[in-house]
């Protein structure tokens, strides 16, 4: 956590995207879906976050300064506070964490990056039904529905298609179980129904009138959760070194575990997601350490 300190007022503001409250991570929502510059981005957030509003410009006496003008900052039960241009700068930066620098095609560019992989939402209604989201780092889902739920995700970053992101919201968020009772020492601890990937596409269409702060809620969740695991299981998420017809690299390296055995690969979909991924990582070592050794022959 970031202390901001303005004259006499001080407060305490995220650090990490796991610092965020549900509150704060709407709010973040909120301007990302405006699509506003990074500056601006921050600067309006961290804003929002302190429940400080931007008054005026108030004209400064020394033209040689090139902070000219002072903000008049407006917070309830404080005097206004004026603050300088680089000292507004400064607290928009205690954002910076939201952002990263990557390369596309040659050039370095700023992007939001996602690492929250705390669930800040473990809930929603939608009409009346109440939809329940996975654990904190996907702990709990299978590697049948990281699949799906991969699939979507990419599809949408591709397609930019409401509907694709539709559908990784209902792959992740479900109906409560029955079955389900959080006391007894039997209960697994997922409350939502098992996971059915037949369902996903008549979900992905009701669900169409959804708020759409909700939705990137869980791509914003989604998104952290998976930069966790590819960090986790670097090996198994490496892109395949031939072509293949699916994007998703790790699925070749099922065959490794089974032997192409198609009752132990239904048996690999509905294990654990974590527990899957140990034993594709280590696959994913083996391999590599075998091709090395081939090619120095």
């Amino acid at each position: 956590m970031h202390t901001i300190k303005i004259n006499d007022y001080k407060a305490t503001v995220p650090g990490s995207w796991n610092e965020l409250n549900k509150k704060q991570l709407f709010i973040i929502i909120r301007f990302f879906l405006l699509g506003l510059p990074e500056a601006d981005f921050k600067l309006k957030t961290i804003l929002t976050f302190l429940n400080i509003k931007i008054l005026a410009k108030k004209p400064v006496n020394d033209p040689a300064d090139n902070n000219s003008f002072l903000y008049v900052l407006h917070k309830n039960g404080y005097k206004n506070f004026l603050v300088a241009p680089d000292q507004l700068v400064e607290i928009s930066n205690t954002l910076d964490f939201l952002f990263e620098t990557i390369t596309d095609e040659g050039e370095e560019i700023r992007i939001m990056n996602s690492h929250l992989s705390v669930n800040l939402l473990p809930k929603f209604t939608y009409k009346n039904k109440t939809f329940y989201g996975p654990a904190d780092k996907l702990f709990n889902i299978t590697f049948a529905e990281y699949i799906v739920a991969e699939t979507n995700y990419l599809n949408f970053l591709k397609s930019k298609d409401e509907l694709d992101l539709n559908k990784l919201v209902v792959t992740l968020y479900r109906f409560k179980d029955p079955e389900y009772i959080p006391d007894n020492v039997k209960t697994k601890g997922d409350p939502r129904e098992q996971f059915n990937d037949h369902l996903i596409g008549r979900r992905a269409v009701n669900i169409s009138k959804l708020n759409t702060e909700i939705k990137y809620a869980v791509f914003m969740f989604y998104k952290g959760c998976r930069n966790f695991i590819v960090k986790q299981f670097p090996a198994a998420h490496k892109p395949p070194k031939k072509k293949s017809s699916n994007n998703l690299g790790f699925l070749s390296l099922v065959d490794a575990l089974t032997g192409g055995d198609v009752t132990k690969t239904d048996s690999v979909r509905k294990s654990y997601l974590y527990d899957v991924m140990v034993r594709l990582e280590q696959a994913a070592i083996t391999i590599e350490e075998i091709e090395t050794i081939k090619t120095k022959k």
